[in-house]
């Protein structure tokens, strides 16, 4: 098996070298023209992970990892892994009470809602989101709050 793995994000789709790449218990490493080789492997099913500190922290794969690749007898898997920017979510899970009529606004400072006193963070609630075909989990800090990182682009 072998493969490339470049910078989706740039318009030359630009190679990255020295990216770590595992298959099951086999490791490589891109070249300077983000090329990887997997040697002699036996058919079967095999899970490709790219180790994420080797693409920078805040770039992801832009297929989601890991990967299940499907080696076959007598022929070459050739695989394109692009590399993109990664995306964040803030999420705060909070409970409010009623509004009052006309007299309790909450108000944004700086895109942050400022907190006021009848809102109040839910510590160890679990939120969930989901692409359709994976799904990431986070537990909300003390005051509610928690952090998705590492996400695909998309929805």
């Amino acid at each position: 098996m072998r493969g490339r793995v470049f910078n989706a994000d740039s318009d030359l789709r630009q190679p990255l070298s020295r990216v770590v790449l595992t298959l099951d218990n086999l490791t490589a490493v891109t070249d300077a023209h983000g090329e990887f080789i997997f040697p002699s492997l036996p058919p079967g099913s095999y899970r490709l992970r790219v180790q994420q500190n080797s693409i920078g922290l805040d770039n992801v794969a832009a297929v989601t990892m890991p990967l299940l690749v499907e080696v076959k007898k007598n022929s070459e898997t050739c695989l394109n892994l692009p590399v993109v920017k990664s995306s964040r979510l803030h999420a705060r899970l909070h409970v409010t009470a009623a509004p009052k009529p006309a007299t309790h606004l909450l108000t944004i400072s700086d895109g942050l809602p400022i907190q006021s006193a009848s809102s109040l963070g839910v510590e160890g609630g679990l939120l969930e989101m989901s692409d359709g075909s994976e799904t990431i989990r986070q537990v909300t800090d003390k005051d509610g709050s928690t952090v998705f990182a590492h996400l695909h682009p998309g929805k």
